[in-house]
Formats: structure tokens, sequence, C-alpha cells
């Protein structure tokens, strides 16, 4: 069986490098399925992998797409974890087991999907694995934070930032972000944001005036807005960086490590799902799938390409001060 497919076979600028074609689909073996593609987004990743710049950067040529949502079409003999017109992500691809999810139809693995409840629309249901995961795990993995706790971000606007605010609100948890425009405040505080700052060369002081106590920061951008996050902790707190988006260095003083004892480190969700038990990843997706359904998140989408606007979808993709996510519609 043939598809359609977006084939990338050599690093450069992003929508010089990427082509649709056809690709020839295995037939199922033991233990595999058949997704009909709905909804893959473009996120960072996939254009850094396009560059060649990424943590996975599988062999090439290759197909890419880091996450995407699609309708299970057919299953092997003996499969049961699944059925025919489930809606399935995929968090448990990487290096050595890589499926692009830029494709009309692809197999996988039924034992590395992960069911989506159907009141979860395709859409938001397309952009679950890699942003939310992030935001969980930001929140969770590297302090015990409790309810009254303020941490602070950059790119709040952004999909993660988006979730980091939601997830915290329901903890308790309270929170500073940073934004490019101040067009964006409304919609962040209406998100449930208890501060939101323009990130310019003032905001450290608006920072410290809202928490002099903050022990967490989330960098997504590097430069001086890591600069700008990382000046709002107290001694002893912890930067975590999980986002290049300015391609500029973060840069440490000796006094934030000296004095003030901070901590650097990052974060990959991709890192993390290769590093930790299939059972660790599946409780936490279990948790983000109950809170979407609970609270009802949603993620902006600004436009949908198809296939055969590829190069229209990654220019937009490529953009800075969007709204809203970009998504190929498949």
């Amino acid at each position: 069986m043939k598809t359609n497919v977006l084939l990338h076979n050599s690093y450069g600028k992003p929508e010089d490098v990427v082509r649709l074609t056809t690709y020839e689909i295995e037939e199922l073996a033991e233990g595999q399925v058949l997704v009909d593609m709905a909804f893959s987004p473009i996120n960072p990743a996939d254009l850094n992998m396009l560059e060649g710049t990424y943590y996975t950067q599988p062999e090439l040529p290759a197909v890419l797409g880091n996450e995407g949502v699609g309708v299970v079409e057919a299953v092997a003999e003996g499969v049961t974890s699944v059925k025919v017109g489930d809606h399935v992500i995929f968090p448990f691809r990487g290096k050595d087991n890589w499926v692009g999810l830029w494709a009309e139809k692809v197999v996988s693995p039924a034992n590395e999907l992960v069911i989506v409840p159907s009141e979860i629309s395709l859409q938001q249901a397309a952009m679950l694995t890699v942003n939310p995961a992030t935001a969980y795990q930001l929140l969770t993995l590297f302090d015990d934070l409790s309810s009254g706790d303020v941490v602070i971000q950059n790119a709040g606007n952004s999909s993660v930032g988006r979730w980091v605010i939601s997830i915290a609100k329901s903890m308790g948890v309270k929170t500073i972000s940073l934004v490019r425009n101040v067009e964006l405040i409304d919609d962040l505080k209406a998100l449930g944001a208890d501060w939101v700052f323009v990130d310019d060369e003032d905001v450290v002081k608006k920072i410290k005036e809202a928490s002099s106590d903050s022990r967490l920061a989330f960098n997504a951008v590097g430069g001086q807005s890591a600069t700008h996050v990382m000046k709002g902790l107290v001694s002893d707190g912890i930067l975590v960086t999980y986002g290049a988006m300015s391609k500029e260095p973060v840069q440490v003083s000796s006094g934030a490590l000296i004095y003030k004892n901070i901590w650097v480190t990052g974060f990959n969700r991709a890192k993390w799902v290769a590093e930790n038990p299939k059972e660790v990843v599946l409780d936490v997706y279990k948790k983000l799938i109950d809170f979407i359904l609970k609270h009802k998140i949603e993620i902006p989408v600004e436009a949908t390409y198809s296939f055969s606007d590829v190069d229209k979808a990654i220019a937009h993709a490529s953009q800075s001060g969007r709204t809203g996510k970009v998504l190929f519609e498949i």
C-alpha cells in the first residue's frame, strides 16, 4: 500500500528540505496497527530536525513529524490493546524506533500507542504528546511544589507556557509569565495566569515585586530572557531550560553560581521517555488526559495546511509572534 508522506532527505533551511512524495507501507506484522492520520503539528523540534540540530535525528531520508493523532484503521491478528476506530497518539518514538507522523497512514507497534477519548477533538489530541507532558514534568520533576508557591517562565504564550499556567493553577501554584507583546497579557490572565509581564529591560524588577521567594523557573528562549527569569530566583533556585527559541545561549554569571548557588539544568521529553519505564510514561499521559477531560483545556490553532502546501505551512510555523499552532490536516 502506498501513502503520501513528507520526506526529508537533507539538512538545511526547513522549507527547502521537505518534499511531498509517496511511500510504500509494509504489511502489518504481529503486534502492529495501521493508523489513518488526522492532524500533526509543526513544532520547533520538527524545524530543528530539518536543520539537523535536534536531540533525535533519524537517519535520512526520513519522514518527520514528532507528534500527531490518527484513527486506527486496521490491527494485526492478536492485537487487543487498541481496536479499529480508536483515536491514538504516539508518545514512545525515539532514535531507535522512529515513526514519522507527517504521513497519511502510519504503521506502529500497538504497545506504543495511547488511546485518546473521542471527547477530546482530533486537533487538540494532535498536540497532546509533546507540550502537555513537558509542562507536567517541569512542574513535578525538579521541585516539590506546594499550593501558594510561585514559578517563573518565559514564552508564556507558547503551548508549553499555556499548559504550565493551567496545570499549575490546578495545583494551587502561582505563575509569573513573560511574553513579548502586551497584547498577550489579557489572554493569559483569562487562562489563569497570576502575573504576566512584557519581557523587557524592567521585567526583573516586576518579577521580584510579584514574588520574593520563587525557587523554580522555566526557560524556552535563551539569551537575555533566560537571564531575566533566572534573576527572579532565590538562592538555591533551579532554572530548567527546555527550549531555545532565540537560538542564543543561556549565560549564567559567576555570582549566580557562587553566591546564589543557582542550579541550571535542562529537560527534553523524548529523552525522558527513552530513559523511563513505559508504565511511568503511560501514567503521566493518563493523568494528562484526565486533566484535559476535567478542565476542557484547548490550545489555540492559528492555521491548518494540507501536505500540498508544505512550504507555506513550514514558513508560517517558523514565524515569531504567532498566536497559535500550525497543523497539517492530513
